[in-house]
């Protein structure tokens, strides 16, 4: 047997198993599949309290801040590509994969990533 498939030799596939065997591997991952669906909602309703609360000495939310931030980030050109990543990434935690307000952000992120593209090539033409 090669390296890769080490430790397989022992695996029963589901269709040489017992109905009973296999109802209880298909409890079992069903019990497991709710405990990280609910895993999964309760990060994305904590991730959107703390995008709501304001900062400490500011006017802003966290949402604001976030963004006001990631705008920033986005117009050095080595990060920027990585803040648009990360912002999006955040919106899909929360459920908002394309809201107007994160959309409206994401393009002012992508604009600003395609001038610094720009004038970085240019710079280095020159």
């Amino acid at each position: 047997m090669d390296e890769k498939n080490k430790g397989h030799e022992n695996l029963i596939p589901m269709n040489k198993r017992s109905k009973e065997e296999a109802r209880e591997a298909g409890r079992k991952g069903g019990i497991n599949s709710g405990k990280a669906r609910k895993a999964k909602a309760d990060m994305r309703e904590l991730m959107k309290m703390m995008l709501q609360e304001d900062v400490p000495g500011t006017e802003m939310t966290y949402a604001q801040s976030l963004t006001k931030s990631m705008l920033t980030i986005a117009k050095t050109p080595k990060q920027g590509a990585a803040a648009v990543r990360a912002y999006e990434t955040i919106l899909h935690i929360i459920g908002q994969d394309n809201p107007e307000q994160g959309q409206e952000a994401l393009d002012k992120l992508d604009k600003i990533l395609r001038e610094v593209r720009s004038n970085a090539f240019e710079s280095e033409t020159e």
